[in-house]
């Protein structure tokens, strides 16, 4: 997802399941490749900067204070269109919080994590890796 920050707000374990809350910080570009949650629907709630999202067929410009829901099964990404930019990520029932513990042992300074091993991280996390953001 190229150089990213993901700090963990809430995990599925603080809210009896209910959700999990991250906060992603990134620089312009980064994102990750279109997918789909198979258990969980995710929100974003955009703190600084702006955002592209993408669900389903359609792109929308987000900026501070969007608020988006992705259904559970939309096939979605995102990719930062600013400098710098931050946004809330909620998981509802909680997950995800080891799919990013896994992607971060699985780096390799300077070299992404290869797409083999992303889908074997997202399958692991009841993801399923799409292809790449359109327009990409």
């Amino acid at each position: 997802m190229g150089p990213a920050e993901v700090t963990v707000k809430a995990t599925a374990a603080d809210t009896g399941g209910a959700f999990t809350l991250l906060e992603t910080a990134g620089h312009e570009g980064g994102g990750p490749p279109m997918h789909v949650h198979l258990d969980a629907i995710e929100a974003f709630y955009i703190l600084e900067g702006e955002f592209d999202i993408y669900v389903d067929q359609s792109c929308t410009r987000c900026g501070p204070g969007s608020f988006i829901v992705i259904p559970r099964g939309s096939v979605h990404s995102f990719r930062v269109r600013t400098e710098s930019a931050k946004k809330l990520n909620l998981y509802a029932p909680g997950a995800m919080v080891g799919y990013f513990d896994a992607m971060a042992a699985a780096a390799s300074p300077g070299q992404p994590v290869s797409v083999p091993v992303q889908t074997d991280i997202a399958r692991q996390h009841h993801m399923e890796i799409i292809g790449p953001v359109p327009g990409s």
